[in-house]
């Protein structure tokens, strides 16, 4: 009786709220890094090329 409360409360919870919640948090965290790390590479190309050619 219990595991069927749990499940009628826990199952809707997950897909409407904590799910799209943690993939949202994910999404930042994962993506900001990304990028400040694409930055850096970009960055770090732009330097190589600079010295190549002094």
């Amino acid at each position: 009786m219990t595991y069927c409360k749990n499940f009628i409360m826990a199952f809707p919870l997950q897909l409407i709220f904590v799910g799209p919640l943690a993939r949202l948090i994910f999404r930042t965290l994962f993506i900001n890094h990304k990028k400040e790390k694409s930055t850096n590479e970009i960055q770090n190309d732009d330097e190589k090329i600079v010295a190549k050619t002094m």
